[in-house]
């Protein structure tokens, strides 16, 4: 299938995605804190779980969701943009020595 976007387009695009779902990411976040108990007025960054939610919520709807909702808006497949094939077991080594 040939895609309508230009690669110009598709980076601008991904980074409103990202955008948009790292704002909607912060709102779930504090949804998210109000229904764990935390409120807004008190909270402490140094708190492990105001820092697990927000980061938890930024993590996966931002990224994840903005990379889904590029998907949609430019109609194209996950398979057609990332070639996945089998990993080379001596570079997963390799990464996760590094790490």
């Amino acid at each position: 299938m040939v895609n309508k976007f230009s690669p110009g387009r598709q980076i601008v695009i991904l980074i409103f995605s990202v955008l948009f779902c790292l704002y909607l990411a912060g709102f779930l976040s504090l949804i998210g804190m109000e229904i764990a108990g935390i409120s807004v007025e008190k909270m402490d960054i140094n708190n492990p779980k105001v820092y697990l939610i927000s980061g938890f919520f930024s993590q996966l709807v931002g990224f994840i969701g903005g990379f889904i909702l590029f998907l949609k808006v430019t109609k194209q497949s996950f398979s057609a943009l990332v070639d996945l094939k089998s990993p080379q077991i001596q570079l997963v080594l390799m990464v996760f020595g590094l790490l």
